[in-house]
């Protein structure tokens, strides 16, 4: 395991340099195979440095290779991260959700659930209307179920010219919000199917994501970007954090 991790970090340290796509020779299969075995793990050490190598090099990966990235190895395993018995494990995974896997602003996505998770389990905010969701020509906004066929539309309608790199980014968001969007309400209706050694830790998870999500509107709904890109970076900026160094 040691070898893998040093590996990966190795790894992360040339993929940091590179500022185009990945080469075609990138050793995918390689890759896919220590990030599975280190998310696997039974230690939150080791799980906070692979998920520290992802955050700094998720949107590397693009088409079919972030899709199996993100899906076969991350969402497989959401239960495992986003309700572990360690409150770090717990962040570290949520600060991906929140702002890596999704490439659109997530109030641009079918992310249905995040209104719900923010009004229920984020007990020491005011909840003002027109935080989340789709804009309307009033200014408010909405966060229910009720109009998701327009806000699909809405999002469609607004990259009408858009590159096609960026309609397959968009193609992919919205597949991985709503894959997203089922995990988190199963937590929300306490699922019978969740792990029974997860289960224990729904609910303190639940309240971990909403204050995340209350951070990450606030900063979207801010002038200034500020709360937005220091909070999770901090936390997983390779430069500064423990678990990568």
């Amino acid at each position: 395991m040691r070898k893998k991790m040093k590996k990966l970090k190795e790894l992360n340290v040339k993929l940091k340099r590179k500022k185009e796509r990945l080469p075609d020779n990138f050793d995918f299969e390689y890759y896919w195979f220590g990030i599975e075995n280190m998310l696997a793990s039974d230690l939150f050490q080791v799980l906070l440095k692979v998920m520290s190598l992802l955050y700094n090099t998720l949107d590397m990966f693009s088409g079919q290779n972030r899709i199996n990235l993100v899906t076969n190895l991350m969402l497989s395993n959401f239960f495992n991260l986003f309700c572990h018995w360690c409150p770090e494990v717990r962040t570290y995974f949520q600060l991906l959700l929140i702002y890596k896997l999704l490439r659109a602003e997530r109030q641009n996505l079918p992310c249905f659930t995040d209104g719900k998770v923010v009004r229920e389990y984020n007990t020491g905010i005011s909840h003002k209307s027109g935080r989340f969701g789709l804009q309307k020509a009033n200014n408010s906004m909405t966060y229910t179920d009720e109009r998701s066929f327009e806000r699909r539309m809405a999002v469609f309608d607004a990259t009408a010219n858009s590159s096609e790199q960026d309609d397959e980014h968009l193609l992919i968001d919205i597949m991985l919000c709503s894959k997203i969007d089922s995990y988190v309400r199963m937590c929300l209706e306490n699922d019978p199917s969740i792990p029974e050694q997860n289960r224990v830790y729904v609910n303190p998870a639940l309240v971990q994501y909403a204050n995340l999500l209350e951070k990450y509107y606030s900063g979207i709904n801010s002038k200034s970007n500020e709360t937005l890109v220091t909070l999770a970076h901090r936390m997983i900026e390779s430069s500064t954090n423990p678990y990568l160094n």
